[in-house]
């Protein structure tokens, strides 16, 4: 994976949200999957800015991954006959923001090494992976306190990595917009001005809301 590459980190609501509070570090906390190899992971779905040149090519990849997300909800929701109701049990793409992969794997930690794969999806060709790869026993040891404070930290790193955030709402949404644009302006709020034309540092998610994130 060419380390000049950028990718595209689509923000999904209720995913950003803690307790019902919009929270800057659920946007870069990973989830437990497998790599290609079959090996147990934590990893971020984004998208490959070379394969989504423009920002309308990040935003239609985000609406893209809100809609595959409202799919297996309904498909859950179903299985347990359970009353599902929009937007509380819905997915809604808010927006996206950059991260270049250079500086992802230029992180250092003992329980984590970095990097981005392309997954090869057909037809979601743009979709990778940002995977944080355990180093020895790390998975199992994730609710350890050592551990989870060491992940809580990676994912404020992480976050402050982010820049360019861009609030866009899918057409489908056009009848949600008094209550979606609140949740776009919390989140444009954890970036300063300058971060919003070009990579200068987010708001530390730990002076906005700390606590450690079960994967």
């Amino acid at each position: 994976m060419p380390v000049e590459e950028t990718v595209v980190r689509s923000v999904v609501h209720p995913r950003i949200e803690v307790d019902g509070v919009i929270s800057p570090q659920k946007m870069m906390a990973p989830g437990k999957t497998k790599s290609q190899g079959g090996e147990p992971v934590l990893a971020l779905s984004v998208g490959a800015r070379s394969l989504l040149p423009t920002d309308d090519d990040a935003h239609g990849f985000g609406c893209k991954v809100a809609e595959k997300a409202r799919a297996a909800s309904q498909r859950k929701f179903a299985k347990k006959q359970r009353d599902y109701q929009r937007p509380r049990d819905t997915a809604h793409y808010i927006g996206s923001l950059d991260i270049d992969v250079a500086s992802v794997e230029a992180l250092e930690s003992i329980f984590f090494s970095f990097g981005v794969v392309d997954l090869h999806q057909k037809g979601f060709e743009a979709h990778w992976h940002l995977e944080w790869r355990p180093k020895d026993d790390a998975l199992e040891r994730i609710d350890d306190d050592d551990v989870a404070t060491a992940r809580t930290d990676l994912i404020d790193q992480m976050f402050r990595l982010l820049y360019r955030p861009r609030i866009k709402f899918c057409d489908c949404d056009a009848d949600l917009l008094e209550f979606l644009t609140p949740i776009g302006d919390s989140v444009l709020s954890f970036f300063p001005e300058e971060c919003r034309s070009r990579g200068e540092p987010a708001a530390q998610p730990s002076d906005l809301h700390r606590g450690r994130l079960k994967p």
